[in-house]
């Protein structure tokens, strides 16, 4: 059911096709019916929504509380020489890469890589599942432009192993940024794990709020707007989708896959509605989407994500990180 809800604008698109031929046949009841249905797959979709209309990233003059990010899940798949590339053409502020190359891995998480150019930094080390070689919690990193203060997740058990998470020291006030990749439900155990993961940035999300942060989340969460993950991140969380309602275009995959597991490809462009749309920017109420795009993809089947966000200003006396 849940993979089902995932995929609710296909549904409406298919049931809008089913209208029109319906239409034809002069059966209105049958019609009223089929469109009382589309209005019930309409409803998931306009729900959470932070844009409407599709706005793309601008590369003029921004308002001064504009802040750029950029998202991409690289899937350990391209040359780390790609992904600098990708974040110097970003222009972004904030930068989340999501499993980055291994080569990238040892020098950004394992060591002092981009300290030089980025004077703030989170990251998130890879950590496999007991007695296997698959991933339990995968590889990440964030760097800014600005300094970041970790924040304590702690109190968030074993889950919180999965977030990395700060507070961005911006001059016009502080935010707080939260990146993390919940498992792709492949099996039922990553299912649950993914979901669990979802449950807990709830409580992340509420608590930062609480104390005053507007908050901006970076993910694949492995679910597009109508799937439960999302629904639940941002009605229990109080997050809204960046990516606009109209915006037709997924991020993932890129390419068409044959078979997800051997990563054998069909060559064919994954364009909507082939492509869903499961890497994106949450973001708490008072912050408004300036842009939002895809960019060319890499090796990974994933797309770039490039955001600007209006965050207001905050004031100076904000509380410390994790109430220390």
């Amino acid at each position: 059911m849940d993979l089902l809800s995932n995929l609710a604008a296909q549904t409406l698109l298919l049931l809008l096709l089913l209208a029109l031929i319906i239409a034809t046949t002069r059966r209105w009841f049958a019609f009223a019916a089929v469109i009382l249905a589309c209005a019930v797959q309409a409803t998931p979709l306009l729900l959470h929504r932070a844009a409407i209309l599709p706005v793309h990233t601008s590369t003029t003059s921004e308002p001064a509380d504009a802040v750029r990010f950029l998202h991409y899940n690289d899937s350990c798949m391209s040359d780390k020489s790609d992904i600098h590339a990708l974040m110097d053409g970003s222009g972004a502020d904030v930068l989340s890469i999501l499993c980055p190359p291994v080569k990238m891995q040892f020098e950004v998480i394992y060591g002092h890589g981009l300290e030089d150019k980025y004077p703030g930094k989170l990251v998130r080390q890879w950590s496999s599942v007991p007695n296997a070689t698959s991933t339990e919690v995968s590889a990440g990193f964030v760097v800014s432009r600005w300094p970041i203060t970790p924040y304590d997740c702690s109190f968030l058990g074993v889950q919180s192993q999965q977030f990395i998470a700060g507070i961005v020291e911006r001059p016009l006030g502080r935010f707080a940024l939260v990146a993390l990749h919940p498992r792709s439900p492949r099996t039922g155990a990553r299912w649950r794990e993914g979901n669990a993961t979802i449950e807990s940035l709830v409580v992340l999300s509420r608590k930062l709020q609480s104390e005053g942060f507007p908050v901006v989340v970076l993910a694949d969460l492995n679910s597009t707007p109508t799937g439960w993950r999302s629904l639940e991140a941002c009605s229990e969380g109080a997050l809204r989708r960046a990516k606009p309602l109209l915006a037709l275009g997924g991020t993932y995959p890129d390419v068409v896959p044959l078979d997800i597991r051997t990563g054998r490809s069909s060559g064919l462009p994954g364009n909507w509605p082939a492509s869903i749309a499961i890497d994106d920017a949450l973001v708490s109420p008072g912050i408004d989407v300036l842009g939002w795009e895809t960019r060319a993809r890499l090796r990974s089947e994933h797309r770039p994500v490039i955001v600007d966000l209006r965050i207001p200003a905050q004031p100076a006396s904000a509380p410390n990180p994790g109430g220390r």
